[in-house]
């Protein structure tokens, strides 16, 4: 099946605009699970990703949270 990701399809297809986001990025130590799923083999800083994306009525339309490698995750403009 065909990919379409998902801010397109809430905009084209549910003709929901999005107008902003707000994201905040901090850090934790990992936990033993998660040094499990990452495949760590120390307990090490993870970065915690969480967004909040709004729509033009300043409603929630997407809640995202994502915990990652610190020593892999990157920022760019």
């Amino acid at each position: 099946p065909a990919q379409i990701p998902l801010y397109r399809t809430l905009a084209t297809y549910l003709d929901i605009p999005l107008i902003h986001v707000a994201e905040t990025i901090n850090s934790a130590c990992s936990t033993p699970e998660q040094q499990t799923l990452l495949e760590l083999s120390d307990q090490m800083v993870l970065a915690v990703v969480e967004r909040f994306t709004y729509d033009s009525d300043n409603q929630v339309v997407e809640y995202m949270t994502g915990t990652y490698r610190a020593d892999s995750y990157y920022i760019g403009t």
